[in-house]
């Protein structure tokens, strides 16, 4: 969808709402569409399709398409709208946390997608494996690590070319600061390569954060991901957990990524798309 590669290219709101307008428009042959907010009362006396836009901030909302009312929308149209709004609503939280990122010295910051790098999640990691707090059971919370890596980015590079593979890469990373916790960070450690620090997440938190990263990516339209393996773009995800106590019998941020990658390694040999925990 094309869209979807609209939407990670902004960073700007209001320009991805108005993207969004314009998409919604275009794929449903609607007369017009809107962003409207919940509890307005805004009503059309005319064909409609409604469905509900997350935003930051806790704002709900609702993109409304119309068209003549001699004109009912069907369920392939519904299912096209449904599949925009979500790109949309992970672009603008998105955007948000990256204006935060402005604080963050250039050394530390990736300039393609605006997340932290791997000196940054360096320093991070270490920050969450000395300070974990603790826990309602006053033992000391883990910290969740995530790995990801872009299955057959290369072949997708050669497909569409090194233009594309940056637009999927931004991609990429909305959708996964769309789908953690705000206190949870994304990186991009390099090349086709993210991982996500998870502080003061229990290991059933980790758990369904990493598989949520991992659907996220399969179920996305991705422009050009048809001539991938089994015709998507999929990230296989590893998973570890630490904490403080590790850090004070010596375990430090090398080992912890030492463990995500033996379990990335697995995930690749097990045929990609797919999390594993290290073992």
């Amino acid at each position: 969808m094309a869209a979807g590669r609209r939407l990670g290219s902004s960073i700007d709101p209001e320009e991805i709402l108005a993207i969004l307008i314009d998409e919604a428009t275009s794929l449903t042959d609607s007369e017009g569409a809107a962003v409207v907010d919940v509890g307005s009362g805004a009503a059309l006396d005319r064909a409609t399709v409604a469905v509900p836009l997350a935003r930051p901030g806790g704002r709900p909302a609702t993109v409304v398409v119309w068209r003549a009312a001699d004109r009912p929308y069907d369920a392939v149209t519904f299912n096209l709208l449904e599949q925009l709004v979500p790109l949309a609503g992970a672009a603008l939280i998105a955007a948000e946390r990256a204006h935060t990122l402005q604080e963050v010295p250039a050394p530390d910051m990736d300039l393609l997608t605006t997340l932290g790098n791997r000196r940054r999640l360096t320093r991070d990691l270490l920050s969450a494996l000395a300070g974990s707090t603790a826990g309602d059971s006053g033992e000391d919370r883990t910290v969740g690590f995530v790995m990801v890596d872009i299955d057959h980015f290369t072949q997708y590079n050669d497909d569409n070319g090194l233009d594309a593979g940056d637009d999927a890469l931004r991609l990429v990373a909305s959708l996964l600061r769309g789908n953690v916790r705000d206190e949870d960070v994304v990186y991009r450690s390099g090349g086709e390569e993210f991982c996500v620090l998870l502080p003061n997440a229990t290991q059933t938190e980790a758990r369904a954060i990493a598989e949520r990263l991992r659907r996220s990516i399969e179920e996305c339209p991705f422009v050009g991901a048809e001539t991938q393996p089994g015709g998507r773009l999929t990230i296989s995800v590893a998973m570890t957990m630490a904490s403080k106590a590790d850090s004070d019998s010596g375990l430090d941020s090398m080992a912890v990524t030492g463990r995500a990658e033996l379990a990335m390694n697995d995930a690749k040999r097990a045929g990609r798309n797919r999390v594993v925990e290290s073992r």
